[in-house]
């Protein structure tokens, strides 16, 4: 009799495994083998760059509500930039038993670490200003010399004659660098 139990119970589970393997329905994180979910998070944030970068997502034929919840999240570059560093990160610790994964691993690292790198090198609200004002203390530092330099006679009788102020000025004003 036990074996008749044990042999329906495993007829059972046979059957439940090939029902769920035959459903149709999407499979979840869950489901997913690891680098299925960070290939996934990595698609998500190359949309979310893309949300706030055109220029880092030539085109997308993906899922359109992956792309439609970038564009209504609209992370953060900071946000962006953290969470593929911490991705990148933990695949990077991370290694994969098969040859094809180790190879896939190692696409998603560098994938991960150039949508960082990207994030870096984009123009911020913080650091703009930043650079604003040093081309402007650059620019005060050039025109303070050229009006401040004297005509001069160096060796060999070399002479090299000041600037006038007046002209300089007036060339200035035409060129929108003064008022």
């Amino acid at each position: 009799m036990f074996s008749c139990f044990r042999g329906r119970l495993l007829a059972l589970a046979a059957l439940l495994l090939l029902a769920s393997g035959c459903g149709g329905q999407k499979p979840t994180a869950a489901s997913l083998p690891p680098l299925d979910v960070a290939a996934e998070r990595y698609v998500r944030l190359a949309l979310a760059l893309g949300d706030r970068d055109t220029d880092s997502l030539d085109s997308y034929h993906g899922p359109p509500e992956w792309q439609a919840d970038a564009r209504a999240r609209h992370a953060p570059l900071p946000e962006i930039r953290a969470d593929a560093t911490v991705l990148a990160d933990s695949l990077a610790a991370a290694r994969a038993d098969a040859s094809d994964d180790e190879v896939r691993r190692a696409f998603l690292v560098r994938q991960l670490r150039a949508i960082a790198s990207r994030v870096d090198i984009l123009p911020n609200d913080r650091i703009n200003p930043l650079f604003y004002a040093t081309v402007q203390a650059t620019e005060e530092a050039i025109v303070n010399a050229m009006l401040a330099a004297e005509t001069m006679t160096g060796a060999d009788g070399l002479r090299v004659f000041a600037l006038p102020h007046d002209r300089l000025m007036a060339a200035m004003r035409k060129y929108g660098r003064v008022k």
